[in-house]
């Protein structure tokens, strides 16, 4: 199972649209044929810019202005960062890698993304020393974010009949029918249990999803029991109070449980380590937060479960969240002393976000400029837990 990250996301869809439109060298490759016309790169960058140009412009200065502060302070991002980071990705999401093969546009949307992200990540940290004792003591106490849960792949015969679930053991017990064949037989089955079986549900699910750690028996057991290739014996599922179904587990794959290494994740330990002394700092200046950075860990994790107990949210997740009041203000106030002229005037109103501020005589505040992190309760503040 795997979270959706809301970056990645925009770096396809909307960072993509102006990468479409900016490649001359592709603007004659047809994506479509339809009768006997077709479909350019370029039809479709020109559809996109019209679609979403003013909504993407805006972030693409962003990242310009973000990258322009970063040379100004001496912060390099280099090719090989940003490839560091995306196999990190990759390896906490493999879908990723689906996304992005063979499609040369997504992968530099994405490592576009990518760079901003850590131009971000390291502006905000660039006060924060590295103390190599903290940073232990931040990683032991916070192992479970980096630690590999065991993970299993299945297949299900499910039913609400037990007599049906127990000739379906047999069956397969005595090799007179395949697993394959009894899931195909299932969802031809008048029975609603029946239509949620499957030779393969395509994923690696924590061993936590099916029961807790350590129990000696239920589908959890059975299943950490049974070898790659086997099937469980019948297993009840309770579904409701006083109902139950019954399903035949069949093990897929499995992947063992691995402890992190400190020596192995030291770069991205590097860099959670500094963006949580960072959020420290950030949690306490909001007395509406509570001020154990445990427990705002805790509750940021649950809501970006969004109710889903098998997504996991990794420490760079959490982190970011945390700090976004603090990299929106960072942002805001490139915004206003960054130099932004915008050329073609059907982006016009794009220009208003950029417009330098003007100090007010009587406070020398920057009108529209964000308040300080903290200012208001509402400011930072994580969320409520789940």
């Amino acid at each position: 199972m795997k979270i959706t990250r809301f970056p990645l996301a925009l770096a396809v869809a909307g960072f993509s649209a102006f990468v479409l439109a900016g490649c001359p060298a592709q603007k004659a490759e047809t994506v479509a044929n339809v009768g006997t016309s077709s479909i350019t790169r370029e039809d479709l960058g020109r559809f996109l810019e019209a679609q979403s140009g003013e909504q993407v412009l805006p972030y693409l200065i962003d990242t310009k202005l973000l990258m322009e502060e970063a040379k100004a302070k001496g912060i390099e991002i280099s090719d090989a960062d940003v490839e560091a980071d995306l196999a990190r990705r990759q390896t906490q999401d493999p879908s990723i890698a689906e996304l992005l093969k063979d499609n040369p546009l997504r992968a530099e949307a994405v490592k576009q993304q990518i760079r901003r992200d850590l131009a971000v990540q390291r502006l905000m940290t660039a006060d924060v020393k590295l103390d190599e004792a903290k940073m232990k003591a931040f990683f032991e106490k916070n192992r479970a974010y980096y630690d590999v849960p065991g993970k299993v792949q299945i297949g299900l015969l499910m039913t609400s009949q037990k007599n049906r679930a127990d000739a379906m053991a047999r069956a397969l017990q005595n090799k007179t029918k395949t697993f394959e064949a009894l899931v195909e037989e299932q969802k031809k089955a008048q029975d609603p249990a029946a239509q949620s079986s499957t030779a393969d549900r395509g994923s690696l699910d924590p061993y936590d999803n099916f029961g807790p750690a350590g129990e000696t028996n239920g589908i959890r057991a059975a299943l950490e029991k049974t070898p790659k290739g086997g099937v469980t014996s019948v297993q009840t599922v309770p579904v409701g109070p006083g109902q139950s179904f019954f399903a035949i587990f069949k093990v897929v794959n499995k992947q063992p449980a691995v402890k992190a290494d400190f020596a192995k994740l030291r770069p991205t330990l590097e860099t959670d380590y500094k963006m949580y002394e960072v959020a420290v700092q950030e949690i306490k200046k909001n007395p509406a937060n509570p001020q154990d950075i445990g427990e705002n860990l805790t509750r940021v994790a649950n809501e970006l479960r969004g109710g889903n107990p098998a997504a996991q949210p990794t420490m760079r997740d959490i982190l970011t969240y945390i700090l976004r009041p603090r990299s929106e203000a960072m942002l805001t106030d490139l915004r206003t002393k960054g130099t932004v002229t915008i050329a073609d005037a059907a982006y016009t109103k794009v220009g208003e976000q950029f417009k330098a501020a003007t100090p007010t005589p009587a406070t020398g505040a920057t009108p529209g400029a964000s308040p300080a992190a903290g200012a208001s309760p509402a400011a930072g503040a994580t969320p409520a837990a789940r």
